[in-house]
């Protein structure tokens, strides 16, 4: 194929539908052009879709550890750091969805990890609700509470997370 988009594509279609993992995937999704980056992301969360189904409550700091020896193979650096802690947000944000957000969701994850996961469970649950307006912006003001996070349909917390959910509706609404 002549170089361009379709050809691009093309080994963008070949690394997902071959399921491809490792060097056979960093080599297709070399290949990828302009759709490189989606390339990897997708093998990336191929792979560490078994660690994270694969993860145990209260080995969160193994499972993070676990995650970056995926990553690292993809994304070399410092950049890893930060994608492995957004993945690592992204589980921790799913987890007992139904109930308040609290230090228990979270684990032994640290801290910052686990203010990311609350303020992803912010964003999944306006999705949720069909909105991407950052209607969640509603409940910005000098400080916000749980009731009402609560009232404006967003994801309420525990007591023990309290400080935590402070520091994430500060990086909210500075957004």
């Amino acid at each position: 194929m002549t170089l361009g988009g379709w050809r691009d594509e093309c080994f963008f279609l070949i690394a997902d539908i071959s399921r491809l993992e490792g060097e056979a995937a960093k080599q297709a999704c070399s290949a990828a052009g302009q759709f490189r980056n989606q390339c990897v992301g997708h093998a990336i969360a191929r792979e560490v879709s078994a660690v994270l189904n694969a993860a145990e409550r209260g080995q969160e700091e193994a499972t993070l550890a676990a995650l970056d020896v995926v990553v690292r193979r993809y994304i070399p650096g410092q950049e890893r750091r930060g994608r492995v802690r957004q993945i690592m947000a992204g589980h921790l944000a799913d987890r007992d969805p139904e109930q308040p957000f609290s230090l228990a969701t979270c684990g032994t994850a640290p801290e910052m990890i686990c203010q990311e996961a609350y303020v992803e469970r912010v964003r999944n649950a306006e999705r949720a609700a069909g909105r991407t307006d950052g209607e969640w912006r509603r409940a910005c003001g000098s400080h916000v509470t749980v009731q009402r996070a609560v009232s404006l349909g967003l994801p309420g917390w525990s007591h023990d997370f309290s400080g935590l959910a402070r520091a994430a509706w500060e990086q909210l609404c500075r957004r």
